[in-house]
């Protein structure tokens, strides 16, 4: 069940004033700025993060949106995870720092118009550790006109940001191969939610290992100045299958490491730079 930005929030108020006192705020000490936004984590955890620049960790149907930092989001964002009751899920924290950005609404609409561009997806790699090297995830990836049709269309960016918006898109990976997906897109108070599950069954091999709307991915991105906080959290209902759904969690986590490694590396066209 979808929300428009400011339903069922009698929490958010809170959050919300919380959240603008620290989101656009340039600091000197991106540990206190971070200890506001996740205040599940411990210091060590937050040293951590501004440190390595990524936080992750597994979870197997409990504790499903730990890292998830505070946002008019949250409530919603957290009840779709338990209404899937995953049995596997990773999350994870990422830190990018941008030299010069500012979270005004002219750099909002750019990101979200990033997320937005999904046929730039085709192509982008994540690092297999028992290679050794870097493979290609997505092989393919564009929008399609609906679910019924599937046609065909350009990526779907926008002049102004609506506050709810939807699309469908095809997706063709290494692990799962051919399938199509839903995206829903939120945006309040320059933070930015992209909510993805699956439309078709996930195969692996001959195996249906993931069921229709048995996948969901959560994408947040909180806009700092001079650095953007990119969280990710992928929840799976997986058949059981002699502990095959066990084997798959660096599947899951390559597939938030990618979308990070995208978006990083658009980020880093837009303004020549970033780490």
């Amino acid at each position: 069940m979808f929300y428009t930005t400011m339903k069922k929030y009698p929490f958010s108020i809170f959050l919300l004033a919380l959240a603008f006192s620290v989101y656009g705020r340039d600091s000197s000490d991106p540990e206190k700025q971070l200890s506001k936004l996740l205040p599940a984590l411990s210091q060590s955890e937050i040293h951590s993060l501004v440190k390595e620049k990524e936080l992750t960790r597994y979870y197997f149907s409990e504790d499903l949106a730990l890292f998830l930092p505070l946002n008019p989001f949250k409530e919603s964002i957290t009840e779709e995870l338990h209404d899937l009751d995953p049995n596997i899920g990773v999350e994870s924290l990422y830190l990018l720092s941008i030299p010069g950005f500012l979270s005004n609404d002219n750099q909002i609409l750019t990101l979200y118009n990033i997320l937005r561009s999904v046929s730039t997806l085709k192509g982008i790699e994540y690092f297999s550790a028992s290679r050794g090297r870097m493979r290609t995830f997505i092989k393919e990836a564009y929008t399609v006109n609906n679910f019924n049709e599937k046609k065909r269309i350009p990526d779907q960016t926008v002049d102004r940001i609506p506050l709810d918006s939807k699309i469908t898109v095809f997706q063709e990976d290494l692990t799962f191969g051919k399938g199509y997906y839903s995206i829903v897109y939120r945006h309040s108070e320059n933070i930015i939610n992209l909510f993805m599950k699956n439309l078709t069954t996930l195969w692996y091999g001959v195996i249906p290992l993931i069921r229709e709307e048995n996948m969901h991915i959560h994408i947040a991105v909180f806009p700092l100045d001079n650095r953007i906080l990119f969280y990710g959290n992928c929840g799976v209902k997986t058949v059981k299958f002699f502990g095959l759904e066990k084997t798959r969690t660096e599947s899951f986590y390559y597939r938030i490491e990618a979308l990070f490694r995208w978006f990083s590396d658009r980020i880093k066209e837009v303004y020549k730079g970033g780490s």
